[in-house]
């Protein structure tokens, strides 16, 4: 479904050419316009489920007829290729998507890769739509061509606002982050943050990836009495953290998982998970533009799984900014797609979507929990539904 941009005035839903030609297909039929997607569907940083948001909004807009531009009605082709996790094998598949496959636009797959890939569009000229760059490292690759659509859990408003909603701290903070550049990126934004709130960073700790023994964090966090952990690293070493931290008594009355907790593969820790929190851009409770209906439509690939549906409506959102963009644009022209994108302004399942001057836009933070191995929505709070204070997976 298109919207309505507010930038422009006009009107873009998709039925708009239904009604001025009398039926979708009274349009005339164009030739298929194509959407390059290099993403890791298998490997160490596969999300395949971003494939399955992006597949139904092309879905829904082929169903109607295909996109319109101008008076002419295209169907959309997603082309979809499998890089392995593989850095050089992204930037190998993303010239092929642009020079042999002729995708007039690109959407992206997750996290670091994203990192690889916008260098890259920015070569070749060609608009990427992002669905998760780290936004704490857009400056240093973005450039004109590349566009993020990513909510940061790390903004003042987490220790001013929402911390503090969930109970009382001694405002002192432990951090642990992968000595990656999306760990120290995230490391140094949320020090930032935590000061910039009043809360004091007691430990800040980076470990390389695939660290085992976390004893020595632990331990300074403990005897620093830090109340407030916040972590950024892959599942399976947050897995040893949290078995470790259970091991050696230690209680945070705050354990933020980022990037690990967003991990279906969370419930491995059975009831040791519970407790753990972690930042969402869209849940079914959220009350954002059709959140009920895309709960629906994604239940039924990811029933009951709240964290997989989510990236299935980040890459839905996402893949919707670039056909609107397109519409607008009445052109396939790369330039004047990414010059329409610039001018992006209207309301969308992830919220209302503006993006601002370094090609961001950071959107709305939701909390969620882990409890009894379902993600549960607890900031804002939702009516019936009870934060875990502390986390009672670790003995809370």
């Amino acid at each position: 479904m298109i919207r309505r941009i507010a930038s422009v005035g006009i009107t873009l839903c998709l039925m708009i050419g239904v009604a001025l030609t009398g039926s979708a297909s009274a349009a005339p039929k164009g030739s298929p316009i194509v959407i390059g997607l290099s993403i890791a569907e298998t490997g160490s940083e596969a999300i395949p489920t971003l494939v399955v948001g992006y597949r139904e909004a092309v879905k829904e807009v082929n169903a109607v007829g295909g996109l319109r531009v101008g008076r002419v009605r295209h169907p959309v082709q997603l082309v979809v290729l499998d890089n392995r996790s593989s850095d050089s094998l992204l930037a190998e598949q993303v010239h092929t998507l642009v020079l042999s496959d002729h995708a007039v636009a690109l959407v992206s797959g997750c996290c670091d890769l994203n990192v690889a890939e916008a260098p890259i569009a920015n070569a070749l000229k060609i608009p990427l739509v992002g669905t998760a760059i780290p936004n704490e490292l857009v400056e240093q690759f973005n450039g004109q061509w590349a566009w993020n659509i990513f909510v940061n859990l790390f903004n003042p408003r987490l220790f001013s606002t929402v911390i503090p909603s969930l109970g009382t701290t001694d405002r002192k903070v432990a951090i642990v982050v992968s000595s990656d550049p999306e760990g120290q990126g995230a490391s140094a934004v949320t020090k930032a943050e935590a000061s910039q709130g009043g809360y004091d960073v007691v430990v800040n700790s980076a470990v390389p990836l695939g660290t085992t023994d976390f004893s020595s964090f632990i331990q300074e966090a403990k005897s620093s009495q830090a109340q407030v952990l916040v972590v950024q690293m892959p599942g399976p070493d947050c897995f040893n953290l949290w078995k470790q931290m259970k091991a050696l008594g230690y209680v945070p009355k705050v354990a933020l998982a980022n990037q690990c907790g967003a991990l279906p593969t969370w419930t491995q820790l059975g009831a040791l998970g519970n407790g753990a929190l972690l930042g969402m851009n869209w849940t079914p409770t959220s009350g954002l533009p059709e959140a009920k209906k895309l709960a629906a439509v994604f239940n039924r690939v990811y029933r009951g799984d709240v964290i997989d549906q989510e990236s299935a409506v980040t890459a839905y959102t996402t893949m919707e900014v670039l056909l609107d963009a397109i519409t607008r644009a009445h052109s396939t022209s790369p330039a004047a797609i990414n010059a329409a994108i610039k001018k992006t302004n209207g309301a969308y399942p992830l919220g209302h979507i503006e993006f601002n001057s370094q090609h961001v836009w950071s959107g709305n933070t939701f909390l969620a929990q882990w409890q009894n191995k379902k993600v549960v929505q607890v900031y804002p709070p939702v009516p019936g539904t009870k934060v875990e204070f502390p986390p009672s997976g670790l003995g809370g």
